[in-house]
């Protein structure tokens, strides 16, 4: 079974009984493909692309146009 959503966890049993968990470490430690890990991800893109150290993408764009805000500079007043 595999749980992607805030975070993420994979849990499994084989034919043998032998169980195996995967992930599900929370944020600091390992939550890969969880929402959270997706998030954190667009916006150092986003950060990346503001300071010169990637490229400018729709993804950057679209980014500022969902949070309502003009430049990179005004994300860090939203929290």
């Amino acid at each position: 079974m595999i749980i992607c959503g805030t975070g993420s966890n994979c849990f499994g049993v084989n034919e043998e009984g032998k169980e195996a968990k995967v992930n599900g470490w929370d944020y600091i430690l390992g939550d890969e493909g969880s929402g959270y890990e997706v998030g954190i991800k667009a916006l150092r893109a986003l950060m990346k692309a503001y300071d010169g150290r990637g490229e400018s993408t729709l993804l950057s764009k679209t980014i500022l146009e969902d949070l309502n805000i003009k430049n990179v500079s005004e994300l860090m007043g939203l929290w």
